[in-house]
């Protein structure tokens, strides 16, 4: 079983560029929203060819990152019931666009992960 202790939080390029350079000694899990991903992508592009293949490559894994920022250990029950639905979840970050829509040529997204939310 993958053991993964370190995990980064992504809101700027100068993490992920030190996150990727971590990962290439051992495997790390990310938490990157949308806005950094998005701003990320525009200002350094190959930031982000970097870590696609850094996710295809079991580098980086993703860990679910809320909505607006929002850290989850800090939500009430409500505010994490809008997050999630009581049942079984299958997750992957894909990074999109300011319209919604997958990175092009290829996007950039991480493995599948299922979570039981009791």
């Amino acid at each position: 079983m993958d053991k993964r202790c370190v995990l980064v939080r992504i809101d700027s390029a100068e993490r992920l560029a030190a996150a990727l350079e971590q990962s290439a000694r051992a495997a790390i899990t990310v938490a990157i929203d949308a806005e950094s991903a998005v701003g990320i992508a525009r200002t350094r592009p190959q930031l982000v060819e970097a870590a696609r293949a850094a996710f295809a490559e079991g580098r980086l894994a993703a860990v679910l990152s809320c909505a607006h920022g929002g850290e989850a250990a800090l939500f009430g029950a409500d505010e994490l019931a809008d997050e999630l639905r009581l049942n079984e979840e299958t997750l992957q970050l894909v990074f999109g666009d300011m319209k919604h829509e997958q990175m092009k040529p290829a996007p950039m997204m991480s493995p599948k992960i299922t979570i039981t939310v009791k």
